[in-house]
């Protein structure tokens, strides 16, 4: 084992009911911290491009929570990829990643992929140590993908809830909506960006803010009458809609 004597594993972490993935993610980081410890554990994302750490161990890697790394550029694309076993504790003796001076430094790691029930990848537990060990890691290859399935099937329950509260956002625009446009006003939008913010900080979803800002206003109010200025934003608005993604918000704030 890379730090300390194999020790047996006591029992699974005691998670809180209705715990949600951000907590289960610390739980988890946090028990193989103790009973199985590596330099490094991590709970991580990817977005398609990256991968993201969400959840990280005190490590004296200096990796935070909310760096990234290029996917293409990490072991744990090439577990994902076949190319090498979940967990080693001695990474020379893979051969797909011996070869590889990127990753020199690292002698044992762990690299199990968190799935969602449709198969789909999220992210993985991974975990790393610059020293060579015995076994245990593989010997806990079984714990190790139940602790991921067991994060894959809180995952997609905190999405179900997420989306149940999305729909009951809906329901409240209507006290939220700008009359001129038909878009969210300033009211809604505020509430929207902080309920976005939270789930940003849990899931990592990729995400953009786009602000518009109309010129001439004074002008055409001046010249041609207020009406011709509330048509102006109406088609502004319509506009704007038609072009956002689907599930887009489109808000007018002034």
């Amino acid at each position: 084992m890379p730090h300390g004597q194999a020790r047996t594993i006591p029992m699974l972490p005691l998670l809180p009911p209705l715990t949600n993935f951000d907590d289960a993610s610390r739980s988890i980081v946090s028990y193989l911290d103790e009973y199985l410890p590596l330099a490094l554990w991590s709970i991580t994302r990817f977005d398609g491009a990256n991968q993201i750490f969400l959840t990280v161990s005190p490590n004296p890697l200096h990796i935070e929570v909310g760096e990234t790394r290029t996917w293409q550029n990490t072991m744990c694309s090439e577990v994902v990829l076949g190319n090498a076993p979940p967990a080693s504790s001695n990474r020379a003796l893979v051969p797909a990643l011996s070869r590889d001076d990127r990753w020199e430094g690292i002698g044992a790691y762990v690299s199990i992929p968190i799935l969602h029930n449709d198969g789909s990848l999220f992210g993985t537990l991974c975990g790393a140590d610059p020293i060579t060990g015995d076994s245990v890691l593989e010997d806990n290859l079984a714990l190790l993908t139940l602790l991921c399935r067991l994060l894959g099937t809180i995952l997609d329950v905190d999405y179900q809830r997420a989306q149940s509260v999305r729909l009951a956002e809906t329901a409240q625009l209507d006290a939220e909506t700008d009359p001129l446009t038909g878009l969210l006003n300033r009211r809604g939008w505020n509430r929207i960006l902080e309920a976005e913010q939270t789930r940003y900080r849990q899931f990592a979803d990729p995400g953009s803010i786009i602000i518009v800002d109309l010129d001439g206003m004074k002008t055409i109010n001046d010249e041609l009458g207020h009406a011709a200025g509330d048509e102006y934003v109406q088609r502004a608005g319509k506009i704007l809609a038609a072009c956002a993604h689907p599930g887009a918000v489109v808000s007018r704030l002034a």
